[in-house]
């Protein structure tokens, strides 16, 4: 006794050799769509939009909660935003911590036999300046030596 699908495949086997062909040329065109179609740079922006797509379009759920909880975050640091004190004039430290502190430096320099340099503070702090600034006055030194 036969089974059903033997009765199916005994009667279209005319119509196998057709569908044959017709596979193969889909193959083939479909092959070469894709080689003469497109250009290398064009494929891999093609891959790079997918990529993202892919990526971004599956969970948009989970990109909206993302973007909640950073709204939350960036709502409660402005609301609880405490503005830092600089403190650049005030020392927290007594006098006689400052002097011991520059007396060790003293002595750390002289063991290193770095030349002291003035103890005289300058009214402006020192400022970057441009490259060629740097450059001009190196060139200064160097013609002074």
């Amino acid at each position: 006794m036969k089974t059903p699908r033997e009765i199916l495949f005994h009667r279209h086997r005319s119509v196998e050799s057709k569908l044959d062909a017709i596979r193969q040329e889909t193959v083939v065109a479909v092959c070469n769509h894709r080689s003469v179609g497109k250009k290398p740079s064009a494929v891999r922006y093609n891959e790079r939009i997918s990529f993202w797509r892919e990526l971004i379009l599956p969970r948009p759920q989970a990109w909206a909660a993302l973007a909640a909880v950073w709204v939350m975050i960036l709502a409660l640091k402005l609301s609880t935003h405490v503005p830092s004190h600089i403190v650049a004039g005030k020392s927290s430290m007594p006098p006689e911590v400052i002097a011991e502190l520059q007396q060790q430096k003293h002595l750390y320099t002289e063991l290193a036999g770095i030349p002291q340099l003035s103890d005289v503070k300058s009214s402006k702090p020192s400022l970057p300046r441009p490259r060629s600034a740097r450059g001009v006055a190196k060139s200064l030194r160097s013609d002074s030596t």
